[in-house]
Order: C-alpha cells, then structure tokens, then sequence
C-alpha cells in the first residue's frame, strides 16, 4: 500500500496541534484532516474525530487496522509537516 500526506496546514502559536494533513491511501482513498499533534512523548498524528452527545466522547471517523499502518501514516504526515516547515522557512529568508 502506498501512502502519502499532502496538504499540510501549519498552525502557529502555543496549540499542541502543530498541523492539518490530508493521508492519501493507494491514490484512492483519502482522509482528510488528520492532526499532527506535538505531546509529551514527540509529535504524532491523531485521526479526524466527532463529538458522540450520547455517550460525551470523541469517536474517531476511522482508524488504522494495525500499528504497522499507524506508523507508516505516521512518518508520511510527519514527513509532510518537516518539508512544509522548511518550505515556510525557505520563504521567510528572501524577505
């Protein structure tokens, strides 16, 4: 399976969400709006999530399978976040 981040919004200030990316499956299937989240552990990625009134949770809209999928998720958002950020850098330095 391939799996690839694109469209990497970073946010700026003190949130512990640090960015927004869109994980792309196989070029067919896409997530949208998965978190990279900067925690007390290292940064990692959180799935899109919706509040359950029923039972007052967050309830992820979908989840990876296995860990192996987490992490291969994992290190294609956080490879986006890194190239946004020096993109944003590289910006920066022809002001």
């Amino acid at each position: 399976m391939t799996i690839k981040a694109e469209k990497c919004l970073i946010y700026t200030g003190d949130s512990p969400v640090k960015a927004r990316v869109n994980i792309v499956l196989d070029d067919m299937f896409i997530i949208k709006g998965v978190k990279i989240i900067d925690g007390k552990q290292g940064m990692f990625i959180a799935m899109p999530d919706y509040y359950n009134r029923t039972h007052g949770v967050f309830r992820d809209v979908c989840h990876p399978m296995n860990n192996d999928c987490r992490i291969a998720m994992q290190e294609a958002a956080l490879a986006a976040y890194d190239d946004a950020l020096a993109q944003l850098e590289g910006e920066g330095e022809g002001e």
